[in-house]
């Protein structure tokens, strides 16, 4: 079989796995929604690596959400009002109910803002809250009262006039709450890189890999065309390998999205996709290359998804939908532990190898990439089941053959893929012990000096 007709076979067997049986269509559709955990890639961004291409000219604005992404994350955020709100498969309330739904980011500017402009789609302008209507009728020095903030200019020669509008907000704006928590104890959305201190030990180990050497030389002739493209001084050429690759085309499609100029030879369609592809396998080569590493990085996520539907299923949490605002990084963990995807199967798909019923996700998730579980209850068995999907298409789970798994099947597998010591697998006892001896050797070096002080005055 030629190269090419295996790639169709491929990508015809995933295309079908992708969408719905019409027995499963028709399940989903009489099911009872009960409750939505999303998880998203923030959108297109400036460049994060200032040594490629034309990134130093955008140093100032490095990692920063892009206009373009501000933009994608407010089309995504209308998407979902569209179907979860306005539709008939209407979910949450048309303004926004605290009750109902959770936001949570990682404590990036970039993550943060996509949230915001999510959000902003999701209850956009004319959702937000109004002034009582009792307050509304009240005098003006009543509402001035009432409505008006205490500051005081210190100039007395600026004066402003107070918002007339029944909208808090003026246009009806709805802020959401956003909640974060600092990157080296995020386990939840980082577990792979900075929620996991030894993280960076184990990444240094992949690159000293055997086989992060054998892919490097098997993908030698493609890595070595784009080093050409990008790099012009020769002597870099031969240290150029598959992380050299991912900076420097992280850079382009940053680049491509800002709709800055990108290298000619890059304009190649096929081309560009080969290298985002290898992009996406070095990710996982690094982060998520060995079972520890792909076991220990999912399991505070999943741990707390599981709850979250215990939650839901005990009538002890009021929430209908848990956002979750991220990197590139957290929507591979999830693949990975959803089994939809890994390094291995990558490396399958680039020498031809991969089987034509394999499910494997070959392609990057790309900025604004938005993966969900549904929590669902069957209306004939009120059984409970989970839907998983990325970028509004079911993807297949547990056995990669059905778009929906039954909830003990789910919590079963998902039991399969965690490890119960995460703390110490990543170094946080080690560190926390650690800690706790410096404060004790600080603190008996405390207790002497005042012993020493206090013998010297007697």
């Amino acid at each position: 079989m030629s190269n090419l007709l295996k790639t169709i076979v491929i990508l015809l067997a995933i295309t079908t796995a992708v969408y719905c049986t019409v027995d499963e269509y028709d399940r989903m559709k009489k099911s009872t929604l009960k409750l939505v955990v999303q998880i998203y890639r923030h959108g297109a961004r400036y460049p994060i690596y200032d040594k490629t291409y034309d990134a130093a000219e955008q140093k100032k604005m490095n990692g920063e959400l892009t206009p373009v992404g501000i933009r994608q994350q407010f089309e995504l955020g209308r998407k979902l009002r569209a179907e979860y709100i306005t539709s008939s498969r209407a979910f949450l309330s048309t303004s926004y109910n605290p009750q109902e739904l959770y936001v949570r980011s990682t404590d990036v500017t970039r993550t943060l803002m996509s949230a915001e402009s999510q959000l902003a789609g999701l209850y956009p302008y004319g959702t937000g809250p109004k002034i009582p209507t009792q307050v509304q009728g009240y005098s003006a020095d009543q509402k001035k009262q009432i409505l008006d903030a205490p500051y005081k200019f210190f100039d007395q020669s600026i004066s402003q006039d107070m918002t007339d509008d029944a909208n808090a907000i003026p246009n009806g704006y709805q802020p959401i709450p956003i909640h974060t928590i600092s990157q080296n104890q995020d386990k939840l959305l980082l577990g792979m890189s900075y929620g996991c201190p030894n993280s960076q030990k184990w990444t240094a180990q992949n690159k000293q890999s055997d086989e992060w050497k054998r892919i490097n030389k098997e993908l030698s002739d493609t890595i070595s065309k784009f080093a050409k493209i990008m790099i012009k001084d020769e002597t870099q050429l031969a240290s150029f390998d598959l992380t050299s690759l991912q900076q420097n085309m992280d850079t382009l499609i940053s680049d491509y999205f800002q709709g800055r100029d990108i290298p000619t030879e890059m304009k190649d369609k096929d081309f560009w996709e080969k290298i985002e592809q290898l992009l996406y396998l070095e990710i996982h080569l690094e982060l998520l290359k060995t079972k520890q590493q792909k076991q220990v990085s999912i399991t505070p996520f999943f741990n707390s998804l599981i709850g979250y539907f215990e939650k839901k299923l005990n009538n002890t949490a009021p929430y209908k939908w848990y956002m979750h605002s991220a990197h590139d990084t957290t929507t591979s963990m999830i693949l990975v532990g959803m089994n939809l995807t890994s390094w291995e199967c990558m490396e399958r798909y680039h020498t031809n190898q991969l089987q034509k019923d394999e499910v494997c996700i070959y392609q990057p998730t790309t900025y604004a990439t938005n993966l969900m579980y549904e929590l669902r209850e069957d209306p004939d068995t009120h059984q409970n089941f989970v839907m998983f999907s990325m970028n509004g298409q079911y993807l297949p789970i547990c056995d990669q053959t059905s778009k929906y798994c039954d909830y003990e099947e789910f919590k079963r597998r998902i039991a399969q893929q965690v490890v119960p010591d995460f703390d110490q697998q990543c170094g946080f006892i080690e560190a926390k012990a650690a800690e706790v001896q410096q404060y004790t050797f600080s603190s008996s070096l405390t207790f002497i000096s005042i012993s020493l002080l206090l013998l010297s005055l007697l």
